[in-house]
């Protein structure tokens, strides 16, 4: 380059220029020759990457709130605390009243000895179990800190004393566009409903898709259609006959045996933790969740005719297992 260069230079300097070049070391002549064909700045190194976010707390508003866990604890604990302490028929009389009620009812769930107010009460707590399964296992992949399925069987016997637990430390599970419902993600108040071409398009039918079959069992349609017609069987059954002699006869086993009082706690307790799961299944199917305070007016038949009205899971969320 310097060569070239000087041929253009006065002859006077070329002389000079012919001895800087060969006086110049093999180094020198590289460095210059770069610096002539590049003639770039050497660029700063890039910067670190940013740290990766911190894991979400255990009450993070986006998994679970610490309202939810301490009202339903609370519940659990009171509910316990009055059976041990403060309720009715601890007395042997009255235990082996109890003793005798239950016999019978497992012998025959209609026995036209037992007042049928309490005999649909007593086989409606079989039909709860179900429908929380129905709701509660679309979301149940990956739950933190405690599984579903141990909470889920265990209520069959003893209703809301042990699924308390599981709906208090539950993670929230209601953001359809979270990655398979296996993290929580938001919880937005979805007002308005999807229209059903959208639906058609992001939706599909879960039955005979993946996941196992107690899962797709509870999210099918059959499921659905045999609980509504059990429950609406056990209404039809507890409106025969005198309704208001019946209820007399509930009322008299309420205040005096222990078995029949705890079992109308439960049912109470059940019916009223079921307004967010609800609520919760409606966002995960991108539904009007204003509509749940409907289906929640009438205790496990509205329940029942919300799982028939239902639409299926979207596509990105998997089929529940058990």
């Amino acid at each position: 380059i310097i060569s070239s260069a000087s041929a253009f230079s006065p002859n006077k300097y070329r002389n000079s220029l012919f001895s800087l070049e060969r006086s110049s070391p093999p180094a020198t002549k590289t460095v210059v020759a770069s610096a002539f064909r590049f003639n770039k700045k050497p660029q700063s190194p890039p910067p670190p990457p940013p740290p990766p976010p911190a894991p979400p707390s255990f009450f993070d508003p986006s998994l679970r709130g610490i309202g939810r866990t301490a009202s339903i604890a609370s519940l659990w604990v009171g509910l316990i605390t009055y059976i041990a302490i403060g309720a009715p028929g601890k007395d042997e009389v009255s235990s082996a009243l109890d003793a005798d009620l239950l016999a019978s009812l497992i012998a025959n769930p209609l026995d036209p000895s037992v007042p049928p107010f309490f005999c649909v009460l007593f086989n409606l707590m079989g039909i709860w179990p179900a429908w929380y399964a129905s709701v509660l296992l679309p979301g149940s992949q990956d739950q933190k800190p405690l599984p579903c399925a141990p909470f889920l069987v265990a209520s069959v016997a003893v209703g809301m004393f042990a699924l308390s637990p599981y709906l208090a430390l539950r993670e929230y599970r209601g953001d359809p566009d979270s990655e398979a419902q296996g993290k929580g993600g938001g919880s937005p108040a979805l007002s308005k409903p999807p229209s059903s071409s959208t639906l058609a398009k992001e939706e599909e039918e879960v039955v005979g898709s993946g996941g196992g079959f107690v899962g797709r069992w509870f999210e099918s349609r059959p499921s659905a259609f045999l609980l509504f017609a059990s429950t609406a069987g056990l209404f039809a059954y507890g409106l025969q006959g005198d309704v208001a002699a019946s209820f007399s006869e509930f009322k008299d086993l309420f205040s005096k045996e222990l078995f029949p009082h705890a079992t109308t706690l439960d049912f109470t307790a059940l019916w009223l933790l079921s307004y967010p799961v609800m609520v919760e299944d409606m966002r995960r199917r991108r539904m009007d969740t204003a509509i749940a305070l409907i289906f929640c007016v009438v205790p496990v038949l509205g329940h029942c005719a919300y799982l028939v009205a239902r639409p299926p899971l979207p596509q990105s969320t998997p089929a529940p297992e058990l």
